[in-house]
């Protein structure tokens, strides 16, 4: 995909930070998301409120005081908007740090209400609508082999947390490509009812149903979208209980 930086808007540096550090800390997730043109031969949404271009993965294994310093030089690098970071668990430490070393660098933290399933499904959601692209890394042909795949195999119940994942979850909230999308979220998710009756879906996304089958939702946290007929969750095709 041919895409400039001059087509390019908002830019993030999201950093999902290791709580602890040493050798059998996590690694730190460093995904840089820019907010960028449609692209209509990946997406046919009627009404797109635009795509995310994954930049650069920066993921490293690194103490504060390094790691800070890391994600301020990828900020430059990437000529970034905003750094986020994910403060839970003591992450808040990232701001701090960062505004010792660089004071007018502009942060914002993001704290975890739901766990990371949940958090990931409207991420994953924008890969299906095709709004969400790998336009950088080393090898073009493979771009960030280590994101795509924890994207591919990380599961609720995995023993390892996907940094990187995480990372390109807030970078891709604070661009504001998910969450409050309106009619245009919506819009994606009724042709994806329509189009995928049923069977298996990749994680996180959780399995639809066609618009015309009398279920009933059963989501934790569904988001209803209101048709000629019925009311409908966005996420199972079910009807409002």
């Amino acid at each position: 995909m041919n895409i400039t930086r001059e087509q390019l808007g908002r830019t993030v540096v999201a950093c999902d930070p290791a709580v602890t550090s040493g050798e059998e800390a996590d690694d730190s997730g460093i995904i840089v998301v820019a907010r960028g043109p449609h692209q209509p031969e990946t997406c046919d949404l009627d009404s797109c409120p635009g795509h995310g271009y994954v930049l650069a993965d920066k993921t490293c294994h690194l103490p504060p005081a390094q790691l800070s310093r890391t994600i301020i030089a990828t900020y430059d690098e990437a000529q970034a908007d905003r750094v986020v970071a994910e403060a839970n668990n003591g992450g808040d430490y990232i701001g701090a740090m960062i505004h010792a070393i660089r004071a007018d660098i502009p942060y914002s933290k993001v704290t975890a209400t739901r766990g990371k399933q949940t958090r990931a499904e409207p991420a994953s959601a924008l890969y299906e609508q095709g709004r969400v692209h790998h336009v950088g890394g080393a090898d073009p042909g493979e771009p960030f082999p280590e994101l795509a795949a924890e994207m591919e195999t990380w599961t609720p119940d995995a023993s390892w947390s996907p940094n990187r994942l995480d990372a390109l979850v807030w970078g891709l909230t604070a661009l504001g490509l998910i969450g409050a999308q309106g009619a245009a979220f919506m819009a994606a998710w009724s042709k994806e009812i329509e189009k995928h009756p049923s069977g298996p879906r990749p994680l996180p996304i959780p399995e639809l149903h066609p618009a015309d089958e009398q279920t009933v939702c059963k989501c934790k946290a569904p988001r209803y979208r209101e048709t000629a007929d019925s009311i409908r969750c966005v996420f199972c095709g079910g009807e409002k209980a």
